[in-house]
């Protein structure tokens, strides 16, 4: 299995995962949903410790969607925060 890739089992349920596949200003949703984003002012897809993901600049960049992915009442969110920032 890739590491961003998920077994059928624990797609049961998920609206959205965005693994870092990009194409264009498309970022691609990978939990079979089709809630697509689009790249707001070109972030950029990066690669650390073998996982994909997105680089934002911290100023102006961003992931907008077409339709409100998390409508539900009780949702979980996650997500992991790399800051490769240095002064």
């Amino acid at each position: 299995m890739q590491r961003n890739s998920l077994p059928s089992q624990l797609k049961n349920g998920l609206v959205l995962w965005l693994p870092g596949d990009v194409s264009g200003t498309t970022a691609y949703d990978a939990s079979g949903s089709g809630n697509n984003g689009t790249l707001v002012n070109t972030p950029t897809s990066v690669r650390r410790q073998g996982y994909k993901g997105f680089g934002f600049n911290r100023t102006n960049q961003y992931i907008t969607f077409s339709s409100h992915p998390l409508n539900e009442t009780n949702c979980s969110v996650g997500f992991t925060v790399v800051n490769t920032y240095t002064a």
